[in-house]
Formats: C-alpha cells, structure tokens, sequence
C-alpha cells in the first residue's frame, strides 16, 4: 500500500491549512489586533468573502489566501472581491477599510462571557420566523441529535416549533440556520427547568 500523496513513494503526516486552521488563525489575528495598532494580513482557511470578513472584522487589514488557490484557481479572488463589495454595499459602508475590527468589542474569553453570566440556559429562548423559514427541517435535526430535543417538528405543516421548557438556549439551531435573520432571540415565559422525555431518536 502506498500512501498519497506520495512522493518517490513515500508520504508524511500533514500539517493543517484550509478551512481547519481557520479558527486558529481569527483567533490570532484578534489577539493580536487588541494588544497592539498595527497593519495585520490574515491567512488561515480564507475561501470565500465571507471569511474575508470574517478576518477583516477582528482586525485583519489585507488578506492572503494559499489552499483555496491551489484548489480552484487566482479566479476565486475575483468572486471574493465581488462578495465582499456586495456585503459592504447591503451594509451600507463604503470602504472595506471601515469593517476592519468592527467585532473586535465583542470577541472575548470564556471567561468573560461566564462573568457576565450568559450561560446557557439564558433568559431567552428561539423565536422562528416562518415568513422566512424555508422548512428544512436542520434545526429540529441538530436539537434532536445534539441539543435537548426541544425544536420539535409539525410533518403537516412542515415547520420547527420550538419546546419552551425543554430549550436550554445553546443557539445551535441558529448556527445552523441558512437563513440570516429566521430565527432569533425573544425572552422567556418562564424559568428554564431541563425536562428531557422519552427515548433519543438520531436523525
């Protein structure tokens, strides 16, 4: 058996790059961002304009990009550089330079976030937008497979309804979500008492 890739060969354990080093590399830039006011350029996992702004928004003032060229092409700039101008134009900024560190206030530590006392569960709960959910069902997935089984799913309707009481706010469901704005937060009726019923049925 010969692994690939293979040179003369022989192969080697990889490094990591491309979407997994992603993470990694907003971490870093942000770190870096809030300790000193310097140009920084960010590589690390870029593919697309979303992560564009993504790295441009924690601080990141020029953006290099490797895996994504090698894989498809110099012509995949170009689609960032569209994506981008799009993004800021729906924004309503006018210059890239004016994103740069825009979430930088809001990035913080573990830590933090549990001395602010955001933990889940929260005092809020989902609240779904049917005017723009388009049914495909991957919230009620992902709750009944990692969360509490609290987004239900009505197979008439073909709609997610969220379990109150069941809910623990962990916004995976939000995450998952490919519609921007289809479900957010809306406060509580009442406390949060964790009441997980009948058996586990994976998706």
């Amino acid at each position: 058996m010969e692994p690939l890739p293979s040179v003369g060969g022989l192969s080697t354990p990889g490094g990591i790059s491309g979407p997994a080093v992603k993470p990694i590399g907003l971490r870093c830039i942000a770190d870096i961002a809030k300790a000193v006011k310097v140009p920084l350029s960010a590589i690390g996992g870029i593919s697309s304009w979303k992560d564009a702004v993504e790295y441009m928004l924690v601080g990141a003032t020029t953006l290099q990009v490797c895996t994504a060229v090698m894989l498809k092409g110099y012509r995949i700039v170009k689609e960032m550089i569209a994506g981008l101008a799009n993004y800021l134009y729906d924004k309503g900024f006018s210059s890239p330079a004016e994103i740069v560190g825009k979430a930088l206030p809001k990035i913080t530590t573990w830590h933090d976030i549990y001395k602010v006392g955001w933990i889940a569960p929260g005092p809020v709960v989902p609240k779904i937008d049917y005017d723009k959910c388009i049914r495909c069902g991957l919230c009620h997935v992902v709750c009944q497979d990692a969360g509490y089984q609290a987004m239900q799913w009505d197979p008439e309707e073909r709609k997610p309804e969220v379990d109150e009481e069941k809910c623990d706010a962990c916004s995976l469901c939000m995450q998952v979500c490919p519609v921007p704005g289809c479900i957010t937060w809306t406060e509580r009726t009442k406390p949060w008492q964790p009441k997980i019923k009948g058996e586990f049925k994976p998706h």
